[in-house]
């Protein structure tokens, strides 16, 4: 194995890398857009291990991803400089039906240990290394240049406005703006929100959503 990750690392083309990339992604999921800066940046070995997850219909431009990732169906990613890292022990999830704008960043774990003589990240300390969960739901908005810090959950349909700092946990429906983050109103109200949260509608076909994109589901 490591005669293998030698040779990949160190011999192979960069074209023959992204090559093999393709045919993995192309065999694996439908209707996947991958720039090719983001496959570039994918680790074909967490492609293989699944440590990786993309559905189908997922649009990724200019986007890093490292280590445990799931992204749902039909969200995107479609702006540059979006980087997600997170660790074996500590995923990102994102839901289906998620618009994500540019310079989005989430890291889920910490490497430098401030209790220590130095915070210097030593790899052979790794058991010191904390982190958290971070968890998006579906058919969530989060606008341009958004920083999103480790254990927060972001509900079904949040709306996340650009430049904010997301220190804690997002209920459904809720529109967050700034540094402190609040909460300015929610999309609708209660009984609204129960009822779409109720058809669970991003389990539904894209075919389906459009048919319904004025709720006429609830009109029934």
């Amino acid at each position: 194995m490591r005669i293998i990750y030698y040779i990949w690392n160190n011999l192979c083309p960069i074209f023959v890398k992204n090559w093999f990339k393709r045919i993995i992604i192309g065999h694996r999921y439908s209707n996947i857009y991958l720039s090719k800066y983001t496959i570039s940046r994918l680790s074909i070995f967490q492609l293989l291990n699944h440590t990786i997850q993309l559905s189908d219909y997922v649009s990724l431009y200019e986007v890093s991803l490292q280590w445990n990732i799931k992204i749902g169906k039909y969200t995107y990613i479609n702006w540059p400089n979006s980087y997600l890292l997170a660790s074996e022990k500590y995923p990102i999830s994102i839901g289906n039906y998620c618009s994500l704008a540019f310079d989005l960043c989430m890291i889920t774990t910490n490497d430098h240990i401030i209790s220590k003589l130095t915070m210097y990240p030593f790899l052979e300390h790794t058991e010191h290394h904390t982190g958290w969960e971070i968890k998006i739901w579906h058919g969530v908005w989060i606008g341009a240049r958004v920083i999103i810090l480790p254990w927060v959950t972001i509900g079904n349909g949040a709306v996340i406005w650009a430049w904010s700092i997301i220190r804690k946990d997002v209920p459904p429906y809720a529109i967050v703006i700034w540094n402190p983050e609040q909460i300015i109103r929610y999309r609708f109200d209660e009984v609204k929100i129960w009822a779409i949260e109720s058809s669970k509608w991003w389990e539904w076909s894209r075919e389906k959503v459009k048919e319904n994109y004025n709720f006429e589901f609830l009109k029934t």
